[in-house]
């Protein structure tokens, strides 16, 4: 897949979609590759994401193929699912604070973020593969 088109739909799909697994779920995708009609993916998760990894597996790649029209004639997909404890976003509320308050609150929250190096070694990677209609 070009660079150029990769980049398109993976900053639609972070800025619509999945910007809010991020915030709020403990988890976050990237899409590492669209060859031979099979979404390539790579999941992280941690202990905040509740359902089992088959179920993650579909569901993310159900959603990058259905929200990304570069997508859409996807027939399989092969997603890597990351499990760790680093957190995969945050959101908060920043009206009424000024620009100097903002910058101290998320250098406390990045402050106080275990880095992913520190919790490589306690990683567990899995490999689901799958097709999104049954094969005849």
């Amino acid at each position: 897949m070009e660079k150029a088109i990769r980049d398109k739909i993976v900053n639609h799909q972070l800025h619509n979609v999945d910007k809010f697994y991020r915030m709020f779920s403990g988890l976050s995708s990237m899409l590492d590759d669209y060859a031979d009609l099979t979404i390539y993916l790579t999941i992280h998760k941690n202990s905040k994401w509740k359902k089992d990894n088959p179920t993650t597996a579909r569901q993310l790649a159900n959603s990058w193929r259905d929200f990304n029209d570069e997508l859409k004639d996807a027939e399989k997909y092969q997603v890597t699912i990351i499990h760790d404890e680093t957190p995969t976003g945050f959101s908060m509320s920043i009206e009424g604070l000024s620009e100097s308050s903002i910058r101290e609150k998320i250098e406390k929250f990045m402050k106080s973020t275990p880095q992913k190096t520190s919790v490589k070694s306690q990683s567990q990677s899995l490999v689901y593969r799958g097709y999104f209609e049954d094969p005849e």
